[in-house]
């Protein structure tokens, strides 16, 4: 069984539509818990009789990582799901990704990010190094390659949507808070291929993510993503190169 964790920051209307899907594979889920990160409506409270839901509502902003180890701390399951209100399920997700992550090894499997024109996203990446990010400036791509295989190890999978193994979350002590938002996705991947852990995308998988893009449209989300961005470089680009283990 699975705990999903979702985090609203003002995101009712996404949060209820993501729980109606939810609902369509309710024999999979143990619980799903919504965290409003800052006051909203109830509009997703209509799904309490419909999904084991349990609502948690902050006294405080929290940033993403902070947001999702709170969560966790009411997992009492195998699995341990991280998805964005923006997230939509075309089929049921569960299945594949839960037995390509029983692996002792396997951290962390991740679906394929469609966006809403049915396009695949960038959401499986490399590790981001400064020579890269020049790259990624001058062609807009950072796309980790797929080749029509079932099963990819890319450097990281962005946090939109993340199945972990629980026992292998525990051991990694979860997201580091010292990131607010941006980059918690990388750094905790980053750890796991450290630690022995693998990364899987599991390409036969696909959601679809209706980005919101925030970090191009608002300063202050930018200026998260740069900060974030640095603390990373910070933390291990600055040290040995990140190596991962196959």
């Amino acid at each position: 069984m699975i705990t999903i964790s979702i985090v609203s920051h003002g995101q009712a209307s996404l949060t209820a539509n993501l729980l109606s899907h939810l609902v369509l594979f309710r024999k999979d889920i143990e619980s799903v818990i919504v965290i409003k990160n800052i006051p909203e409506d109830d509009s997703f409270d209509q799904y309490k009789d419909k999904l084991p839901l349990v609502v948690i509502s902050n006294k405080s902003v929290l940033g993403f990582g902070a947001n999702h180890n709170q969560a966790f701390k009411l997992c009492k399951t195998r699995f341990f799901c991280i998805m964005n209100p923006d997230i939509s399920l075309i089929e049921n997700p569960f299945p594949i990704l839960k037995a390509n992550c029983l692996d002792s090894d396997t951290a962390v499997t991740a679906p394929i990010v469609l966006n809403k024109n049915n396009v695949i996203e960038n959401s499986a990446r490399y590790f981001p190094t400064l020579r890269s990010l020049l790259t990624k400036f001058r062609q807009g791509n950072d796309n980790y390659p797929i080749d029509n295989k079932k099963i990819v190890y890319p450097d990281w999978v962005a946090g939109m949507f993340l199945f972990f193994k629980a026992d292998a979350y525990k051991n990694l002590s979860g997201f580091d808070e010292f990131f607010f938002l941006y980059y918690e996705d990388v750094d905790i991947c980053t750890r796991a291929w450290r630690s022995g852990y693998k990364i899987k995308l599991c390409t036969e998988v696909k959601v679809i993510h209706d980005a919101r893009k925030s970090s191009h449209k608002e300063f202050k989300f930018l200026k998260w993503h740069v900060v974030s961005l640095f603390r990373y470089f910070l933390k291990y680009q600055f040290r040995l190169p990140i190596k991962k283990i196959l």
